[in-house]
């Protein structure tokens, strides 16, 4: 059962929000089971979900439930057809903090979620009986504790993880910094990663500002690829989530995030979604290679702003246009150059099939490399010290990756 954070003075920062806490006298009954009893994993959901309908949550024949090797998620109870509400949240079940002009949506939501820590809100009290542990945090994200960002094997990490990674640090601390947190601070992080991974954002039409907020029950909904899932809504009356089809009982409801790549749900959420139609890899480290790009070249592209964000899409298995502007600088001339850029064509003969085989020199040479990459980060997570699950999902994508590479030179040959 997750920790209740500690007791601490009230932050400055974050006054009470009137709003919730004119509704805590009359939710304090219901949640009076939940954080007097011990329960076991099953019965604490049970609990939740009891205390979500209280809130006027509508729940329509789902419930949480523990799925092999991936955590809680929502399966159907019964059958659900499709254009079915099949839960509702409203604006005041959720943990919505007031607007800032000062802090960006994350350290806003952050800081409510500290304050509420500090008090007896029953809203709080109920979403913490069923968030993930600190340790369920350390186990799946390298970011998470201030010890793992200092990793001394980060340099074994696909670059374009890795960036992922240092992006997050950069945002944690930034927020930290704006909420006069003191550096470590475990409380801070704890909840920063709870509000990173747990959110949906809030901006109804006609509001001038938006928020991040958290909606009980939804969050247990987890991700899949753009296109597939049910119907997420927001308006003024809260969120909703539709059956996008018939469902029979027994089957996962699911929803996306956003057309987000393995980098990302990595980095974010310590998963990926092996095959997905949203994956796409990074070409920079192979193209932007000292060996490969020229400090001219560089300079070309970063005039005309095609400097970087090169990618493979392992679906289709097709290059992105960026990636063919900049592969081009090598094999036409200036106005060549600049008439494909403009046009989407070469204004003589097709280079596709050479920018296919220039690629593909320059892959086969980073397979090599990430091979020892691999090697070496697979010695390092059986010494055993640590970082387990972490590890093998990197050495996961490190194989997506390798795979997605060598399925494009394939064609190609040695």
């Amino acid at each position: 059962m997750p920790s209740r954070a500690k007791k601490r003075q009230r932050l400055a920062k974050t006054p009470p929000d009137t709003e919730e806490e004119r509704d805590t006298a009359s939710t304090n009954n219901s949640i009076s089971a939940a954080t007097t009893t011990t329960t076991t994993t099953d019965d604490k959901h049970k609990i939740f979900t009891t205390f979500a309908l209280s809130q006027g949550i509508t729940i329509t024949n789902v419930a949480p439930s523990l799925l092999p090797g991936r955590g809680m998620g929502l399966l159907t109870t019964a059958p659900i057809r499709s254009g079915t509400t099949i839960i509702h949240v409203p604006p005041k079940a959720m943990l919505l903090p007031r607007p800032s002009n000062n802090l960006s949506p994350q350290a806003a939501l952050t800081s409510h979620l500290l304050h509420l820590s500090t008090t007896s809100d029953p809203r709080y009290a109920a979403c913490a009986t069923v968030w993930p542990t600190r340790s369920d945090f350390r186990s799946s994200l390298a970011w998470f504790a201030p010890t793992d960002r200092n990793l001394d094997y980060k340099h074994l990490f696909p670059k374009s993880l890795a960036g992922a990674y240092e992006r997050l640090v950069v945002d944690a601390e930034h927020d930290r910094t704006a909420l006069g947190r003191e550096e470590g601070d475990e409380e801070f992080m704890y909840h920063w990663a709870i509000a990173n991974t747990r959110s949906f954002s809030w901006k109804p039409a006609g509001a001038r500002e938006g928020r991040m907020v958290i909606c009980p029950f939804l969050d247990y909904m987890n991700h899949c690829q753009a296109g597939d899932g049910c119907e997420v809504k927001m308006d003024s009356r809260g969120y909703t989530l539709v059956a996008n089809r018939n469902y029979d009982t027994g089957e996962e409801i699911l929803a996306t995030y956003g057309a987000h790549s393995n980098d990302k749900l990595l980095a974010h959420y310590g998963f990926t979604m092996p095959g997905s139609q949203d994956d796409s890899i990074s070409l920079d480290e192979i193209i932007l290679a000292g060996k490969h790009a020229h400090k001219e070249q560089r300079h070309t592209l970063e005039s005309v702003g095609y400097l970087g964000n090169y990618s493979l899409t392992p679906s289709t298995n097709e290059i992105c246009f960026r990636t063919q502007v900049a592969l081009r600088t090598r094999l036409l001339t200036s106005n060549e150059w600049e008439y494909y850029m403009g046009s989407g064509d070469d204004i003589a003969n097709d280079k596709s099939e050479e920018v296919k085989e220039s690629l593909c020199r320059m892959i086969r040479g980073h397979i090599e490399n990430m091979t020892d990459m691999t090697t070496k980060l697979k010695q390092v997570r059986d010494e055993g010290k640590g970082h387990t699950q972490v590890l093998s999902s990197i050495l996961e994508r490190w194989r997506q990756i390798q795979d997605a590479l060598q399925k494009y030179i394939d064609p190609f040959g040695t």
